[in-house]
């Protein structure tokens, strides 16, 4: 069967990624700029990199782009390098990298405001009530105990069982303040600053709109701004303390046995007192010193036999034994496959070197379609 064609895997010219191919040079790079056959969108601040004629990876930033899509570097001696028909990847994209940047998720609990006049004794101020209300919220559920083991026998019920008590799915929570204002009547109406002042709810987990705000003055009162501003930071915290306290789940009973109560204390007789033969115990003698062993004795030890299956010595690593075997073929990637027609030849001996200065010599399987990593010295 003929040999399906793939993409390189590896890149000899650099270990670092080389990103996404966005186009090539369109012409010979002159003055601060070039220009590239390319329909990708390419904004300030990208990273473009390319490999330069000596096979080394070269890059620069970009700085701006024109109206006429032409490209100018932040570091202008980059062009020097560049050749009509260079590829140009883009290994850092700059809008991407600030669309994860932004917030992904902001969620907020819708909360009601409501605004009424209270009754009050004092005929030269009024009272105003405001209260907030959350969203319903899902209703805290105990999580469910763990059964007994099998082996445990069932434990009697002392009363019928009875269906748990259902939970509402859903509820929810409100904090109210009240505070007085004196009794003058605004000039202008007061229901576009209070909506104006309870929607700045900034960092708070809450948000709300015109249509939440209920206003019931028929007064008209005049509401200084500061004192509004405080009594919704004072009611933003009372309902996130009140939905802290509805959402968490309510502890798991204990499961320790409660104490036994104390026992009354009872008169006995005294105990009589039995004579019996003095037993003598022998004198406590003093704890021997640790024994230290040598090293030798303990590798010894250690190595002894202690079965005929353990006392039987390992075989020896084949020298013909590869280290690994892979698909992944390095005459292949190199152009240099047996099997295609034309290939060149590599020299006879082809090895990996470590960057600790060993060698791997390498074998390839050509049936098998496999590369061979051998043992140093193999």
């Amino acid at each position: 069967s003929a040999a399906v064609a793939t993409a390189p895997l590896a890149n000899f010219s650099t270990p670092k990624s080389l990103g996404q191919r966005i186009g090539k040079v369109k012409g010979k790079p002159t003055g601060q700029s070039l220009s590239l056959f390319s329909t990708a969108p390419i904004a300030a601040g990208d990273g473009l990199c390319f490999i330069a004629p000596d096979g080394h990876l070269q890059g620069f930033r970009v700085n701006r782009v024109d109206e006429l899509g032409r490209i100018f570097p932040a570091t202008p001696t980059c062009l020097a390098l560049l050749r009509e028909g260079t590829v140009i990847y883009r290994n850092h994209d700059a809008t991407f990298s600030r669309q994860l940047a932004r917030p992904t998720a902001d969620r907020r609990i819708h909360a009601t405001w409501t605004l009424t006049e209270a009754p009050t004794y004092q005929p030269s101020h009024v009272a105003i009530t405001i209260t907030a209300t959350s969203q319903p919220l899902p209703h805290p559920r105990q999580e469910p105990q763990p059964l007994p083991p099998f082996r445990q026998a069932p434990q009697p019920l002392s009363h019928p069982r009875q269906a748990p008590h259902p939970l509402p799915p859903f509820r929810q929570v409100s904090a109210t303040s009240t505070f007085t204002v004196p009794a003058e009547t605004a000039r202008t109406p007061q229901a576009p600053a209070i909506i104006r002042q309870l929607t700045r709810l900034g960092d708070t987990p809450f948000a709300t709109n015109e249509a939440d705000i209920r206003i019931d003055l028929p007064s008209n009162p005049f509401i200084p701004a500061s004192l509004l501003g405080n009594m919704r930071r004072q009611l933003c915290r009372d309902l996130q303390e009140q939905l802290l306290l509805a959402t968490t789940p309510p502890p798991p009973p204990s499961t320790t046995p409660p104490p036994a109560p104390p026992q009354a204390a009872t008169t006995s007789p005294a105990p009589t007192a039995i004579t019996s033969p003095a037993i003598t115990s022998p004198a406590p003698t003093s704890t021997p010193p640790p024994v230290a062993f040598p090293l030798s004795s303990i590798g010894r030890a250690a190595s002894a036999p202690t079965s005929p299956l353990a006392s039987a010595p390992s075989p020896p690593l084949a020298p013909s034994r590869p280290l690994m075997s892979c698909r992944y073929c390095l005459r292949r990637e190199l152009g240099a496959c047996l099997r295609t027609e034309g290939a060149p030849l590599l020299p006879p001996h082809v090895a990996l070197r470590m960057s600790d200065g060993r060698t791997l010599p390498l074998r390839f399987d050509c049936q098998r379609c496999q590369m061979l990593v051998m043992a140093p010295g193999q």
